[in-house]
Formats: C-alpha cells, structure tokens, sequence
C-alpha cells in the first residue's frame, strides 16, 4: 500500500512480477488526489525526451518525501522505486 504518515493512500492489487520490477493495479483512497500530481510530475519527466535526469531526480525526491510504501504485512519499505500511471503502479524494492 501507498501511505503518507498514518493515512493510507492508495492499495496496490494484482501485483504481478517481473524482476526487478513488480507492477499492481492502483485502488485510489481518500488523500490520494493530494499526491496525484507528483506522481503525474516525476512520470512525464521519466519518458521525457531527451531525459533530465537532474529533473526527474527533484520530481521523485518530492515523490519519496511525501510516501512511504508498505508490505502487506504492515512493514515499511525502506528503499523503493514507485511510479504511479494512472491506474498503474510499478516498483521496485
């Protein structure tokens, strides 16, 4: 799942893998249109051509200071990758 602070902020369903990467259906809670933007930011930087990488990295520093995510079991990751697409997660931990 997708928390900032205590508040969930979105569940990650039909996690499928793809090593290292895992990819999830995105379930949208309450709060998530706060991070929404971000998420939307760091993507179109990421597939921007050219690249920026000095860009994309401010866009998911922003991304990782404003979530955390976390197993199902309840544990926090703490080394991620996530980038939210819409309705699409992919990640890597």
């Amino acid at each position: 799942m997708v928390r900032a602070g205590d508040t969930v902020l979105a569940e990650l369903h039909d996690i499928t893998v793809d090593m290292p990467w895992f990819t999830a259906r995105l379930r949208p809670r309450n709060g998530f249109e706060a991070v929404r933007g971000l998420f939307a930011d760091e993507v179109r930087l990421l597939n921007a051509e050219p690249f920026d990488e000095e860009a994309w990295e401010a866009a998911y520093e922003r991304v990782a200071e404003a979530v955390v995510l976390v197993r199902p079991v309840g544990e926090t990751v703490e080394d991620f990758l996530l980038h939210i697409d819409g309705e699409e997660a992919r990640f890597r931990i």
